[in-house]
C-alpha cells in the first residue's frame, strides 16, 4: 500500500511540473491553445486529476484535492519558460535571465544566413530530385494523423528543397515562423556548446567532472559523458516514474539529481544513453564561465546569432541550469541551419565565399566517429547512421540506424524529432512532431 501511495503521490507531482512547464512553452513560445494542448501534449494527463490555468506570463498546474502544484513562469521569446523552485516557489532564476535582454534584430540577408530563398539556387537544387515524388512521399507523413506530424524540411547542398507543415484541426496549426521542441536534440546543441569551450581553451575532454555519491573510487570525465560511457546509473525509460520525468518535472536542480546516482560499470566501458549525463555536462559547462551571465548569454551570442538562428533558446532548471538533455526550440528552418553548420565542416554561412569557422573541423569529425562502448551508434551527443554492425546484437529499436546511409549522423528526440546529416548526399532532412 505505500509503494502504491508512494508512486500515486510520484505521478500527480510529475504531472504537475510536465504540464505546467509543456503548457507554458507550447501556449508563449508557440502561441497555441489549452484545447488543442490537451488534445495532443496533455492527453495522458486526464483534466479531472490536473488542473490547468495560464495567465499572463505564466501557468499554474494543480493535481486533484491540490495535493500538488507547480507554476512555469514565461520570460520572452529568447528565453522560453521555466519551472518554479518545488521548495520555495521561487523564480529568481527566471528573474535573472530576463535582466540579459536578447533582442533580435530584423534579418534582410538570403539564406541560410537569413531567411530570404534565392529562387534560382533553389530551382538549381531541387534539379536532383523528381520533386513530384518527393513532395507526394513527405505529404503522406501529413495525411496519416497518427504521426501528428508537425514540420519537415529537406535541404539539398544548402538550399530548401522543400519544406511542408502540419495545419488541420487535429495536428494544430504550425509554419515556417513556429518554434518547436527539439526535446533529445537539445543534447546536440549541448556538445557543440562543449567543443566550442574546448576550443577556446576553457574545457578539455579529459577533464573530470564533480558527482556526489563518494561511494566507489571512478573519475569521470567530459569524453565519458559525451560518449554516454559515464557508468553511473540512469534508467532513460518513459514509464509513469521514470528518471527522466523525475529530473525534469520535479527536481530542483537536474545536474545534482542526475550525479547522486550510483556508479554501476567503470566509466568508458559500458554505453547507455542518459539524459542525466547531459545535464551534468551543462554543469561543468557553466563551471567554464567566470559569471552566470556569461554562461546564460553564451549559446545565444556564441552559436545562435552567428547562424541566424533567431528563433533558437534553450530553457534552464530552477536553480538557472540549461536543461542540456531535453529542452530547446526552434523553427524548422533554424533546425536545419544548425544541421547546415555539420554539413559543412563547422563553417558559416554554408556556400557563402568568405566564411567563418564556427565549431573546429576536428569537432565535426570527432563528433561523428563512434564512442568505444556503442555498437557503432553514437558519437558526441549525436547519434550515427549506416554503422556496419550485426543487427542481432542490438535491441530492435536501433535498427533503423542501421539503414541510414554510411557516415550520416543525427540529433534525434523523443517523438521522433530529427536533424540528419548525410554528407555523401548534401542533404539535411528535418522532421519534427509530437509522434
Amino acid at each position: 500500500v505505500a509503494t502504491v501511495g508512494w508512486r500515486g503521490a510520484m505521478i500527480l507531482n510529475m504531472g504537475c511540473g510536465g504540464s505546467a512547464k509543456i503548457v507554458c512553452s507550447s501556449v508563449f513560445l508557440q502561441g497555441r491553445g489549452l484545447d488543442e494542448i490537451r488534445r495532443h501534449e496533455l492527453s495522458l494527463m486526464p483534466a479531472f486529476l490536473f488542473n490547468v490555468e495560464v495567465g499572463d506570463c505564466e501557468v499554474v498546474a494543480s493535481s486533484l484535492f491540490g495535493l500538488f502544484s507547480r507554476r512555469a513562469v514565461f520570460g520572452g521569446p529568447l528565453l522560453g519558460c521555466a519551472l518554479n523552485d518545488p521548495h520555495t516557489d521561487s523564480t529568481a532564476h527566471m528573474d535573472r535571465l530576463v535582466r540579459l535582454q536578447f533582442e533580435v534584430e530584423e534579418r534582410e540577408e538570403e539564406w541560410p544566413m537569413g531567411y530570404g530563398m534565392d529562387e534560382e539556387k533553389v530551382a538549381r537544387a531541387r534539379e536532383a530530385f523528381d520533386m513530384d515524388q518527393l513532395r507526394q512521399f513527405i505529404h503522406k507523413e501529413f495525411t496519416n494523423e497518427s504521426l501528428n506530424t508537425r514540420g519537415i524540411v529537406v535541404s539539398y547542398d544548402g538550399q530548401i528543397v522543400h519544406e511542408e507543415y502540419g495545419s488541420s484541426e487535429d495536428v494544430g496549426n504550425f509554419d515556417e515562423n513556429t518554434p518547436q521542441l527539439g526535446w533529445s536534440m537539445t543534447k546536440s546543441l549541448l556538445s557543440t556548446l562543449i567543443g566550442m569551450r574546448i576550443a577556446e581553451g576553457k574545457l578539455s575532454m579529459d577533464d573530470h567532472v564533480s558527482w556526489k555519491n563518494k561511494n566507489h573510487d571512478h573519475t569521470i570525465t567530459v569524453r565519458d559523458l559525451l560518449q554516454m560511457s559515464s557508468g553511473l546509473e540512469f534508467l532513460e525509460t518513459y514509464g509513469l516514474v521514470n528518471d527522466p520525468a523525475v529530473m525534469l518535472f520535479i527536481e530542483k536542480d537536474t545536474a545534482a539529481y542526475a550525479s547522486s546516482k550510483t556508479h554501476l560499470h567503470p566509466p568508458g566501458h559500458h554505453w547507455s544513453y542518459s539524459s542525466g549525463s547531459s545535464n551534468i555536462l551543462s554543469r561543468k559547462l557553466k563551471e567554464t564561465f567566470d559569471s552566470e551571465e556569461e554562461y546564460l548569454r553564451y549559446p545565444r551570442e556564441a552559436l545562435f546569432e552567428r547562424l541566424g538562428m533567431d528563433s533558437a533558446l534553450m530553457e534552464v532548471d530552477p536553480v538557472g541550469q540549461y536543461i542540456g538533455s531535453s529542452f530547446s526550440y526552434a523553427t524548422a528552418r533554424d533546425w536545419c541551419k544548425y544541421g547546415l553548420l555539420y554539413l559543412n565542416d563547422g563553417k558559416w554561412p554554408y556556400g557563402a565565399e568568405e566564411q567563418s569557422q564556427i565549431i573546429s573541423k576536428s569537432w565535426v569529425k570527432d563528433t561523428a566517429t563512434p564512442a568505444p562502448a556503442s555498437h557503432g551508434l553514437y558519437g558526441l551527443h549525436w547519434w550515427l547512421g549506416g554503422a556496419k554492425t550485426d543487427p542481432s546484437t542490438l535491441p530492435e529499436k536501433f535498427h533503423w540506424l542501421l539503414s541510414l546511409p554510411e557516415g550520416s549522423f543525427l540529433c534525434s528526440g523523443y517523438d521522433d524529432q530529427l536533424v540528419l546529416v548525410v554528407p555523401s548526399h548534401k542533404l539535411v532532412i528535418v522532421r519534427l512532431g509530437w509522434t
